[in-house]
């Protein structure tokens, strides 16, 4: 029995302490560290985008900024596609939502609001399975007149 209560005190323990480190590494808004810079095109219109490819890039996301400039985003890589949950924690002005799966767009999320409490956070999550996220200032969807099925090209800068 007691065995038992330390094997469950030591998970729970681990389990803890794994959170608190994720939370520290997501959570903080030094925006020192730089992501990878790509170009991507849909339709006629390009934005210079910054890669989240791995976990704490991804959790970390746009949390912390004021704004984006005008033809600026992130393209979250997806290792396999799947229907993955966004939410918009430490963010502090809207965005379009652009989901995408071999490269085309499969759903668009319109002014997706930012997180108005740490404690109700709002989902956002595509109706299919996508490789990779595009979020661009709000509004750009319609004024670009982006839709499902548009081809999405990426360029990566070397």
């Amino acid at each position: 029995m007691k065995s038992l209560v330390i094997i469950l005190g030591t998970i729970f323990t681990i389990g803890a302490c794994g959170i608190i480190i994720f939370y520290i590494i997501t959570s903080r808004p030094d925006q020192s560290d730089t992501f990878p810079q790509a170009k991507v095109r849909i339709k006629e219109i390009s934005w210079d985008v910054e890669l989240a490819q791995t976990i704490p890039e991804r959790a970390r996301g746009l949390s912390g900024r004021e704004s984006l400039d005008q033809n600026s985003g992130m393209l979250f890589i997806i290792s396999k596609p799947a229907r993955e949950l966004f939410w918009m924690k430490g963010m502090n002005f809207p965005l379009d939502i652009i989901w995408i799966r071999h490269g085309k767009v499969v759903d668009i999320t319109r002014n997706a609001s930012p997180l108005k409490d740490n404690f109700k956070p709002i989902l956002y999550k595509p109706k299919e399975p996508i490789d990779m996220v595009l979020e661009i200032n709000a509004g750009q969807v319609d004024q670009y007149g982006i839709q499902i099925g548009d081809t999405v090209f990426i360029i990566t800068k070397y």
